[in-house]
Order: C-alpha cells, then structure tokens, then sequence
C-alpha cells in the first residue's frame, strides 16, 4: 500500500490561503463602503431655502352695516365720477397736434440735447394727464412738460435716435401713436 500523498503547503499554506481570502474580502469591503461615501454625496438632492410665508392678520367677524353703507356710498361715488369723466371726455375732445420730427442740428460743445419721444401735445392739461395716465397703466414712464401753447405728453429721452425709436414701437404695439423730437 501506498502511504496517503502528502498535501503541500500543509497548515501554513492554509493559513495563507485563509489570510489572501480575509484580505480579498476586506478590499471589496472598502471598495464598496468608499462608492457608497462618493455616491452618497453625488446623489443626495440639494437641501431647499423654505419659503417665506407672511401671515396677514384679517379683521375676524362680519363688517358692521354702517362701514358696508359707507363702503356703498365710496363706490356710488366713484362711479358718478366715471360717469362724468366719460361725458366730459366725450364734450372734449382732445386735440392732438402732432410735430414732425426736426432734423437734428449738431449740438454745441456745452449743449445736450435728446430724441424725445411725444406722445401728444394738448390744450388741455386734464387732457394730457388724461392720457399720461392711459400710458402709466400700459407701463410706461411718462413726462407732462408745460409749452407755450399746451401740455406735452413725453415717454422718454434719449441720446440715440435708436433707442427712441424702439421705444416709439413700443408705444405702437400697445396702440398709442407718438413722434419722436430732437431737442
């Protein structure tokens, strides 16, 4: 009979093995721990600022009868006034002198002068504000200037002709005509 083979390495081969195992597992280990730390921060969702919430205080029960008839006689008011408003502004109506625009003369050293933007001339200065009110509620900034003979309703004033005319198609857009001037 033959004496059983004798296996290589014996207990110290085992130990080694059983060492390179441990140290496998414990690379992987670390591998995955260090991808969860990276993706952690990668795929945590970025922290909202909370909005702000302003709490406004109503007046808590029902309005007394004397502040629902004053409310009633404000708004009685208001609408006799828009109602005259509308007659007067049927009686009168507005005259709008239109100024062709002058060539523009070059300006002295000291001297400024702008392309303005018109958007009407008046005799009537409720008129002009009349309509400086109608181009305030469109958004845009308007001027009133005292002439000799009327009220100017101005929007802007510019260096560059450009700039005047860009805001003249605006002005167009929303249904206001206007002419651009040089002073």
């Amino acid at each position: 009979m033959n004496p059983a083979p004798r296996k290589k390495g014996g207990f110290l081969g085992f130990i080694k093995s059983l060492l390179l195992f441990v140290l496998l597992i414990g690379i992987i280990v670390s591998s995955f721990w260090v991808s969860f730390l990276l993706g952690k921060r990668i795929l945590v969702p970025v922290k909202q600022i909370p909005e702000r919430k302003f709490e406004v205080a109503a007046p808590v029960g029902q309005p007394t009868p004397a502040a629902l008839q004053r409310l009633e006689e404000v708004m009685l008011e208001e609408e006799q006034r828009a109602a005259v408003r509308e007659v007067e502004e049927v009686e009168t109506e507005p005259v709008r002198i239109m100024e062709p625009a002058p060539v523009a003369p070059k300006p002295s050293a000291g001297e400024k002068h702008y392309y303005k933007v018109q958007a009407g001339v008046f005799s009537s200065k409720d008129n002009a504000l009349a309509l400086a009110d109608r181009l305030h509620a469109s958004g845009f900034a308007t001027y009133i200037k005292k002439l000799e003979n009327g009220w100017r309703v101005q929007v802007g004033a510019f260096y560059r002709k450009s700039q005047a005319q860009h805001l003249q198609g605006s002005l167009s857009a929303k249904g206001f005509e206007s002419t651009i001037i040089y002073e």
